[in-house]
């Protein structure tokens, strides 16, 4: 389980999830105990397991699962972890071999990983419904509500570098979304309070490039 960054885990919980891994769950740990982690989940949960091996379990009706390991915002020592398994882990005899599914708390919402919540949404130039990611809304407006406090102060400095950093999100198609409104909503305070807007241009913010969902694993 090696640690990735933010957008790698993010794409890593999106492709598992369209490939059958809908339970999940979360914590903070701190980077030296990964190693530790690693190696019981192997043990207990299989997530060392070759697709071959993977392939013979889901045809059995034995569970799989997987292990991902993101950077944290603002703390190098720590590390979130998402745990994700296939819906068997809720099936498994109490007295198998499997029984370790049975011990742990797995959610079937859709995952969350840092500020953002999984999605399925139309897609901007489509409309077709895809996964993706968003800012959750208790985040979105704890950002939106700061650009504001740092338009009304005027401090133009402060105000270009905190603009700046909304381009270091994770700007999946649900995420550009969010940015994009917000930052028009920045624009019109910065009229509004005859404050020159000095950040990324709404309309042409960066895209990243999606994947293709997989049946395999």
């Amino acid at each position: 389980m090696q640690m990735q960054n933010l957008t790698e885990a993010m794409q890593a919980v999106l492709l598992n999830y369209t490939r059958g891994y809908v339970l999940w769950l979360s914590f903070k740990t701190t980077d030296t105990k990964l190693e530790a982690l690693d190696q019981k989940f192997a043990l207990e949960l299989g997530t060392h397991e070759p697709g071959w091996k993977r392939v013979h379990r889901k045809k059995h009706g034995i569970p799989n699962a997987i292990a991902i390991a993101s950077r944290v915002f603002s703390e190098p020592s720590a590390a979130e972890v998402v745990l994700m398994a296939t819906e068997q882990a809720r099936k498994v005899d109490q007295n198998s071999a499997y029984k370790p599914f049975l011990r742990q708390q797995w959610r079937d919402d859709l995952p969350r990983l840092s500020y953002f919540e999984m999605v399925h949404m139309p897609a901007e130039a489509t409309g077709k419904l895809r996964w993706t990611w968003r800012i959750r809304k208790p985040e979105l407006n704890q950002i939106e509500s700061h650009l504001v406090r740092v338009v009304d102060s005027r401090d133009a400095g402060l105000l270009r570098r905190e603009l700046q950093q909304v381009l270091q999100y994770p700007l999946f198609s649900g995420v550009r979304s969010q940015i994009r409104r917000l930052l028009r909503r920045v624009k019109r305070r910065c009229d509004f309070r005859h404050v020159a807007y000095s950040g990324p241009d709404p309309e042409h913010l960066p895209a990243m490039v999606g994947f293709r969902e997989s049946a395999a694993g």
